[in-house]
C-alpha cells in the first residue's frame, strides 16, 4: 500500500508539472512567430518554457533579480537568418503587470543603446534589442555582430511587438519629478531593497545633470504614513553609521534632514505622509530643498 501511494504521488506531481508547463505554453506561444511570419528566418531550436520554479535552470545567477520584479513565466527560442546564418536568441518574459515589465527593463536598459520604437520603449545595441510592452519584456540577442545584425534584430522585434497586445506606459509617479535637468531615459523603478535597505520598497528614481554635475532624485512610496515614519527613522540611524547628519529639522515636509553619505556624497531626505523623497549627490542644499518641495506639492495635488 505504501508503494502504491508513492507511485500515485509521483504521478500526481508529474501531472501538475505538465499542466503548469502546458499553461505557460498556451499563454506565451501566441507571441512566437509562425514560419510564414519568419520569412527569411527559420526556428532552429524549439521553444523552451520556464516559470518561477525553474527559472534558475535558464539564467541561474540573474534569477533573483527577475523574481524580485514579479517574474511569472517566459519562453525562449532561437531563430537563424537563412541568408547569412546569423543566430538570434529571443526571450519573452511575462512579468505579471506593466509596472514590473517596465521595472526590469529600466534596470537593464543601457545608456549607450539607441532608442527604438518597439512596444512602449526599447533600445538597441550592436548585438541586442530590448523592449517592453504591456506586461511583457522582450530580449533579442545575436551571437555575432555583422553589418546585417542590426537589420535582423529590428525585423524580428517588429514581428513580435505586433503580436503583443497594446498596453503599458511610463508609471504615473514619474510625472511628479521636475523636468529641468532630467537625463533622458534614466527613469527606474526598484520594487525592493531601495538604497540597499530591506525596509524600503517601491522606489522611483531619475538621474539629473546640471552644470556638468550629476545627481539622483528618489521617491519612495511607504505602505502608510506610520510605516514611512518608522522607515525614515531607520534610515537616519543607518545614515549616521555610514556618513553623518549635518542638518536636522529642515522646514520641508513632515521632517527633513541633510547629511553626507559615504557613496552618494551630499544627501537630503524628507518625508511627508507615506512618501519619502531624497536628493543624492546635489551639493546645493537650497536647490535640493526646492526639488523636494516641488515634488511634495505635486503629490498633494495629484490623484494617484
Amino acid at each position: 500500500m505504501k508503494n502504491q501511494w508513492s507511485v500515485l504521488s509521483s504521478l500526481t506531481l508529474v501531472f501538475v508539472c505538465v499542466s503548469v508547463l502546458h499553461s505557460n505554453a498556451e499563454e506565451l506561444k501566441k507571441f512566437i512567430p509562425s514560419s510564414s511570419e519568419l520569412s527569411g528566418f527559420k526556428m532552429t531550436e524549439k521553444p523552451e518554457y520556464y516559470n518561477q520554479e525553474n527559472l534558475w535552470d535558464y539564467m541561474n545567477g540573474s534569477a533573483p533579480g527577475y523574481l524580485a520584479y514579479g517574474f511569472q513565466k517566459m519562453v525562449t527560442f532561437i531563430v537563424t537568418n537563412l541568408e547569412n546564418r546569423l543566430e538570434f536568441t529571443i526571450d519573452i518574459y511575462d512579468m505579471g503587470d506593466t509596472l514590473s515589465a517596465f521595472g526590469i527593463y529600466s534596470v537593464e536598459r543601457s545608456p549607450e543603446g539607441r532608442v527604438v520604437r518597439y512596444g512602449c520603449d526599447g533600445f538597441q545595441s550592436d548585438n541586442t534589442l530590448y523592449f517592453w510592452k504591456n506586461k511583457y519584456y522582450v530580449k533579442l540577442m545575436a551571437y555575432d555582430v555583422t553589418p546585417e545584425t542590426g537589420q535582423s534584430l529590428s525585423l524580428l522585434a517588429r514581428i513580435i511587438a505586433q503580436k503583443i497586445p497594446k498596453g503599458g506606459k511610463l508609471p504615473h509617479l514619474f510625472s511628479i519629478f521636475p523636468p529641468k535637468g532630467l537625463v533622458e531615459k534614466s527613469e527606474r523603478y526598484i520594487p525592493q531593497d531601495v538604497l540597499g535597505q530591506d525596509y524600503f520598497r517601491h522606489g522611483y528614481s531619475i538621474e539629473y545633470e546640471r552644470d556638468d554635475k550629476k545627481y539622483q532624485v528618489l521617491l519612495i512610496c511607504g505602505k502608510n504614513a506610520n510605516k514611512a515614519k518608522e522607515n525614515f527613522q531607520e534610515y537616519l540611524e543607518y545614515l549616521s553609521t555610514t556618513g553623518r547628519i549635518t542638518h536636522e529639522n529642515l522646514e520641508i515636509g513632515d521632517i527633513g534632514i541633510a547629511g553626507t553619505h559615504s557613496y552618494y556624497g551630499t544627501v537630503l531626505f524628507a518625508r511627508e505622509g507615506a512618501f519619502i523623497i531624497g536628493v543624492l549627490g546635489c551639493e546645493d542644499q537650497q536647490e535640493a530643498q526646492g526639488i523636494i518641495g516641488e515634488m511634495f506639492t505635486k503629490l498633494l495635488s495629484t490623484t494617484l
